[in-house]
């Protein structure tokens, strides 16, 4: 891109841009920088992640902004010549707020989920987060790390044990898989669409042993090339057991007045995923 940076180097090496640049790294302070148009602060935080090895937490009045920041830093990071895949990460607030009675939208759940296994993997550089996102309680590393599975060919693991997390980390049983988020189990074959994948997966299994993986095509079912690994992340931040909802029901039984020995009513309603369970 050397007409690209030809145009943006006068720019960069501005002595006020040069002067602000440095003191967001002479003592970790920092200083304030104002009066920037969208496109100007995308260029700053772009310039930034190419020249610092430190993180970076952008926060946003809303999704929209957060978006638009990171498109435009992602692109000037390009020009650059630094590779922005991976390293600029969206972390949406929710659509609803725990009052509403109802669940976010299932995209948002998806983002935040692979953006948050991202985080706990050190995978970012540049977060462009929402205030209302950024003031949620979160869990520790450990958590988001295991939302995700990679598998790889000649791992041993249950069948079982890998359908359960599916359905625990938001994927839905569907035959034939078609879109991101459904899975399908036949035999010792697993059909499997994450999401960031081009193509949904075609695990074999021989006993508990991942014999063979590929990709397939959603449209004709027919396989394609083989893979030695497939990275299957997850729908939700949040994971669905039967043992969480029974904690839910029971939470809810105890706070009734006067409290009762009989079951009520509406119990078996949040014996499964119900309308805002997610908080």
């Amino acid at each position: 891109m050397p007409q690209l940076l030809s145009l943006l180097n006068p720019l960069l090496d501005h002595p006020a841009f040069r002067g602000a640049m440095a003191g967001q790294t002479a003592d970790g302070r920092g200083n304030t920088i104002s009066g920037l148009t969208r496109a100007a602060k995308g260029l700053v935080i772009a310039w930034w992640a190419h020249e610092s090895s430190r993180p970076l937490v952008v926060l946003t009045s809303d999704n929209e902004a957060a978006e638009r920041l990171q498109q435009t830093a992602a692109t000037v990071l390009t020009w650059l010549g630094s590779d922005s895949r991976g390293r600029l990460s969206v972390l949406p607030a929710f659509d609803c707020s725990p009052y509403e009675g109802r669940s976010p939208h299932p995209e948002i759940l998806e983002r935040r989920a692979v953006a948050l296994w991202n985080i706990a993997h050190g995978n970012v550089r540049v977060l462009f987060v929402p205030l209302p996102g950024a003031l949620g309680r979160f869990r520790e590393r450990p958590y988001y790390r295991s939302l995700a599975v990679e598998l790889r060919v000649g791992e041993e693991l249950s069948l079982d044990d890998l359908s359960e997390h599916f359905s625990a980390v938001g994927y839905e049983r569907a035959e034939p898989v078609m879109n991101v988020g459904q899975f399908s189990v036949r035999g010792g074959i697993v059909d499997i669409f994450p999401p960031e994948s081009d193509w949904p997966f075609r695990i074999e299994f021989f006993g508990d042993s991942v014999e063979s993986i590929r990709g397939f095509d959603p449209s004709t079912q027919r396989s394609r090339e083989p893979a030695t690994a497939a990275l299957l992340l997850p729908l939700a931040e949040t994971k669905r057991s039967s043992r969480l909802f029974e904690s839910i029901a029971a939470a809810l039984a105890e706070r009734r007045e006067p409290p009762h020995s009989m079951e009520p009513d509406w119990m078996a309603q949040f014996s499964g995923s119900f309308p805002g369970w997610e908080f």
